[in-house]
């Protein structure tokens, strides 16, 4: 790690990829600005490491420590080198007390981090790790991102350090992602095809997990059509029958051989 300052610029700080920034518990006097890179801040739960948030450039972190005197939350590391701006407590204090605009935008931004923990929290309890390695990815995606995404210099070992997850369960799901024409990696980096794919492969483990759970028997009738007098005996609601045919595709789709 290296620190620059000059009498024109606030302090910098420099961190190679994979470099700690703080750790979860850490006290903390100073939040930080992403000048340039990635920057993850992640969380040990028991034997997994549960990504919260992947930051680039112009995003902040580490402000609740200080606002809150608090120890850490959460510990952050740079996935890529990385360049920081470093706010110092007393600099804070003032910028919320003299720019008002600013106080939103953080609350803001720290609601939106909140949602976005509570959800992967609620992935990870009910998908894995599979469901672990999918949200990685949406949080290396733009956001309204619609056509193909290219992520340079960006290799498998990044995303999965970033994932926290074990490696035979990422490489499984990237498996699956590459033979649905979702992701894949190249040598020239990441190249996500379908950032719509991401969100329909979620999908596809709620609904595994949902119909995992059902009876033989009311598969069964699932897969029963009515004949063409209608005298079939079984009365299947349709939206369920719906929602199983759309399992179904997206079975089809993700669980290639």
């Amino acid at each position: 790690m290296s620190e620059t300052k000059t009498a024109r610029t606030p302090l910098t700080r420099a961190f190679a990829a994979g470099e700690l920034i703080f750790r979860e518990g850490d006290h903390g006097e100073e939040m930080f600005v992403v000048r340039k890179g990635k920057v993850r801040i992640f969380r040990k739960t028991g034997d997994t490491e549960l990504t919260l948030a992947m930051l680039a450039a112009g995003e902040s972190f580490g402000e609740m420590a200080i606002l809150e005197q608090a120890e850490r939350s959460a510990s952050a590391e740079a996935v890529l080198p990385t360049e920081l701006v470093v706010v110092r407590e007393e600099a804070l204090e003032k910028m919320l007390k003299e720019r008002p605009d600013i106080s939103v935008r953080l609350l803001k931004e720290l609601s939106s981090r909140l949602r976005d923990a509570n959800r992967q929290i609620e992935l990870l309890t009910a998908h894995g790790g599979a469901a672990q390695v999918v949200h990685t990815l949406k949080m290396w995606t733009p956001a309204g991102s619609e056509g193909e995404v290219h992520l340079p210099g960006v290799k498998p070992e990044d995303l999965w350090r970033a994932s926290g997850t074990p490696r035979e369960v990422f490489g499984e799901v990237l498996h699956r992602l590459g033979e649905a024409g979702v992701a894949r990696f190249s040598g020239d980096g990441l190249h996500i095809a379908l950032p719509t794919g991401l969100d329909e492969f979620l999908e596809y483990l709620d609904l595994k997990r949902n119909f995992d759970a059902a009876t033989g028997k009311e598969l069964a009738a699932l897969r029963l059509r009515d004949d063409e007098d209608g005298g079939s005996e079984t009365v299947i609601d349709p939206a369920r029958r719906d929602t199983y045919q759309r399992f179904v595709s997206l079975k089809q789709r993700f669980e290639k051989k």
